[in-house]
């Protein structure tokens, strides 16, 4: 999917979470461009080493722990997965 579909998806359903982080491989800024349009949306870039769904789901988290709450609903994406 494109950046386009990325921006459409956030707009069509960034309401429905209290955050959303975004971890990006990317090199280049547009994803991050995307995202700072969204006040809910946290944007970061991988981490360091081997990347795989566990190291991604788990940095997206440490990155917002401590922003959330118990019932808070929350989403970690990683732009490929668009």
């Amino acid at each position: 999917m494109t950046k386009r579909a990325i921006d459409q998806w956030f707009k069509k359903h960034s309401y429905l979470f209290h955050k959303i982080v975004v971890v990006d491989g990317s090199d280049n800024t547009l994803t991050k461009e995307i995202c700072e349009k969204f006040d809910n949306i946290l944007y970061t870039i991988d981490p360091e080493g081997i990347i795989t769904d566990q190291t991604l789901r788990c940095h997206g988290f440490l990155q917002i722990k401590d922003e959330i709450s118990i019932g808070d609903w929350i989403f970690i994406s990683h732009p490929d997965e668009f």
